[in-house]
């Protein structure tokens, strides 16, 4: 399982990757290699993994060329505590949501507050779920600070929207860490090739803990970002599925148990 980690530093670069839709940055990560990200322009943020968000785009666009600012992965919620907010989400999503809290409220240590206006003055961090009139939810990695944005599509069904929450807990996608070509093989031919770069292992403050786990809930599917109907990750053990979206894995679980074990004690 690939979780936060702390130290990360980026540098926005002027040259590489050009398109309309998509832009890049230079980061320089805990070890101090620079490694270019390529992200995409989806909704006023940039994404990148298909569903993870960086920044908005108007914050990197203010970025001086060279300037080192704080990381992508976010913090641990205080306590395990996850203050969240609904915005303009239809009653549909707002179940779907709310199904996807308990799954993590009944199987870890996380625990979702809903902000009210009597306790709002307690919680300048939390989540805002928010409606997204497109294909893929996204969110943010780990806590960012003040109002955080999880965008909710409209056809988010509760184990997708808990893959989005486990974003916002703390993890990373599965297939991102570093021992990742022990354990699936990429088949980059039958990537669309406008979003190979979803595949790259650039973001450098994950910490990857426990051993891989291919029903990780965290996991892309066998198809993630086909451009022929065929397969684009294969698992090296061929007995196992890779992309559930029915269920929290042990490994999810005990990720986050790990995680957060420090912070409530």
């Amino acid at each position: 399982m690939r979780i936060i980690k702390y130290v990360f530093f980026l540098i926005v670069s002027g040259v590489g990757f050009s398109a309309e839709n998509f832009g890049n940055f230079i980061y320089y990560d805990s070890q101090a290699r620079a490694k270019e990200i390529i992200y995409e322009k989806e909704d006023g943020f940039a994404v990148v993994e298909g569903d993870i968000l960086v920044k908005k785009l108007s914050q990197i666009d203010k970025i001086p060329r060279a300037a080192i600012i704080r990381q992508i992965g976010g913090e641990r919620w205080v306590n395990g505590e996850v203050p969240y907010k609904f915005g303009d989400l239809s009653e549909e999503n707002k179940n779907a949501v709310l199904n996807a809290m308990h799954l993590w409220e009944t199987q870890t240590v996380i625990k979702f507050i809903e902000i009210t206006t009597e306790n709002a003055h307690n919680y300048p961090d939390y989540l805002l779920f928010v409606s997204f009139n497109g294909k893929n939810s996204s969110s943010f990695v780990g806590k960012q600070g003040g109002e955080q944005i999880v965008k909710i599509a409209i056809s988010c069904k509760p184990f997708s929207a808990a893959h989005e929450i486990g974003h916002a807990i703390g993890l990373w996608h599965e297939q991102s860490r570093a021992d990742r070509d022990k354990y699936v093989t990429i088949l980059w031919d039958n990537i669309d090739e406008d979003y190979k770069f979803n595949f790259n292992q650039h973001i450098g403050d994950g910490q990857d803990l426990l051993e891989y786990d291919y029903d990780s809930l965290m996991h892309y599917s066998a198809y993630a970002f086909s451009k022929n109907g065929q397969q684009t990750i294969t698992p090296v053990n061929k007995d196992v599925n890779i992309g559930q979206r029915t269920h929290l894995s042990d490994k999810d679980i005990a990720a986050i148990m790990v995680m957060y074990a420090r912070s409530l004690m």
